[in-house]
């Protein structure tokens, strides 16, 4: 997904699960953060300028909470702590 201003990131799920950003002019990796083992969707929020990374199914049965890991996308670096579940 991108942000459609200076990154592309990309779920990876080789290996080690990360997140890679990518320059959207140039395609070089500029970054990467570790994430959850299983990201099915990323998506952009204009407004708030982060990607948000779905880690697992919402399962309306499961017992296992369906969270999301949030990154800047205007700072890549910049942790942002938060735990969101559904």
């Amino acid at each position: 997904i991108s942000d459609g201003k200076k990154y592309v990131w990309a779920a990876v799920t080789r290996g080690v699960a990360k997140i890679d950003i990518l320059d959207i002019d140039t395609g070089d990796v500029v970054g990467s953060f570790e994430t959850c083992t299983n990201p099915t969707q990323l998506e952009y929020h204009p407004l708030r300028e982060e990607i948000w990374v779905r880690c697992s199914e919402l399962h309306p049965n499961s017992e296992t909470p369906t969270y999301m890991d949030v990154f800047s996308a205007s700072s890549p670096s910049v942790s942002i702590e938060t735990d969101v579940f559904f």
